[in-house]
């Protein structure tokens, strides 16, 4: 014996009106929203956070007679620029921007960023932020790192660039930009 269903919805509200649908066949419902009772509804957006950036430029660096040039150098947070009001920042995005046209045979760069305590003898690394370089110039966090202008730490870059040609010396430096939202 074969049995054949049929299923017919009719809908005599108005053209908004539809027939609800359970997981494996149709629920004996009807779902309606009239324009004289409409169906609340509230769409809730979450907070937008601010993203900002600050900046610190790296300086240059050039060596003698090489095709790599590199050095290592130690800054204070104090001399990062960042917005009016921002001492804190949460980053989770950091970009290398290399200066224009310094040297037009620079071809690779590498820019390391560390931040350690603010006793200018020690020599450890209490976080490492990102290592930059002309592959990846622009690189997001797997965690956001705190950086706080006001805490006395320092902001530690590796910096080195090759000309890609032996004898003809770079000349490399940029910008850094740590993205992030400012932190309480």
């Amino acid at each position: 014996m074969n049995y054949l269903q049929l299923t017919i919805s009719l809908a005599l509200f108005s053209a908004s009106a539809s027939y609800g649908q359970g997981a494996l066949k149709p629920v004996d419902a009807l779902i309606v929203n009239p324009p004289n009772r409409p169906v609340p509804v509230s769409i809730v957006t979450p907070a937008a956070t601010a993203t900002v950036a600050c900046r610190f430029d790296t300086g240059t660096v050039s060596s003698n007679n090489s095709s790599i040039s590199s050095t290592d150098r130690v800054t204070t947070l104090a001399s990062l620029v960042c917005p009016e009001g921002v001492s804190r920042l949460d980053v989770n995005r950091v970009v290398f921007m290399q200066f224009p046209s310094i040297h037009p045979n620079q071809v690779h760069f590498n820019v390391s960023l560390a931040l350690r305590s603010g006793i200018p003898a020690s020599p450890s690394i209490d976080t490492i932020i990102a290592t930059l370089s002309d592959g990846t110039p622009d690189l997001s966090l797997a965690r956001s790192v705190r950086v706080d202008k006001t805490a006395g730490s320092l902001l530690v870059y590796s910096m080195n660039c090759s000309s890609g040609i032996a004898g003809y010396v770079p000349v490399c430096g940029g910008s850094v930009f740590l993205i992030g939202t400012p932190a309480n």
